[in-house]
């Protein structure tokens, strides 16, 4: 699935307690796998997969390296 774009890993800093998450890289796809209600925290991870396209796509058409992306959870702050 990562090879033909349609899931993207993202690793967890070193410090974090997290593990590995897979975001999948199309909004339309992420609402159609939510069964379409939406609520604060749906909202919240399609935004974030939103963002993290158009920060990549801005990257690349700068010209410039894909650097691997980390996110970092602490064991006091759940994530939606």
């Amino acid at each position: 699935m990562e090879d033909v774009f349609l899931l993207q890993k993202l690793n967890p800093q070193e410090r974090s307690v997290g593990a590995d998450v897979w975001l999948p890289t199309d909004t339309g796809i992420a609402a159609h796998l939510m069964n379409g209600t939406l609520g604060e925290g749906r909202s919240l991870s399609l935004g974030r997969i939103f963002i993290l396209k158009e920060i990549r796509a801005a990257t690349e058409y700068a010209g410039k390296r894909i650097l691997p992306i980390y996110y970092y959870k602490s064991a006091l702050s759940p994530l939606p």
